[in-house]
């Protein structure tokens, strides 16, 4: 589990990248959620698909996309 500061950390370098990135004219918002479990990622439908943000979130934190019939 992340502290606050950390995940405070981890929303602004994310956030950064993303705005920075290929994505930059999509990306709206990257953030936690409410109850701090967690993270969003907000992004232009018609500037990102739905499976290139899947890609892209999981490229920017280094990860593997977990294959899931639930996932997405």
């Amino acid at each position: 589990m992340l502290t606050n500061a950390e995940m405070h950390s981890v929303e602004h370098v994310i956030a950064t990248l993303l705005r920075n990135g290929r994505a930059r004219d999509a990306a709206i918002c990257f953030g936690p959620t409410g109850c701090k479990t967690g993270f969003y990622f907000l992004f232009d439908g018609r500037k990102l698909s739905e499976a290139d943000a899947v890609e892209l979130a999981c490229r920017e934190n280094r990860s593997k996309p977990e294959k899931s019939e639930n996932s997405y």
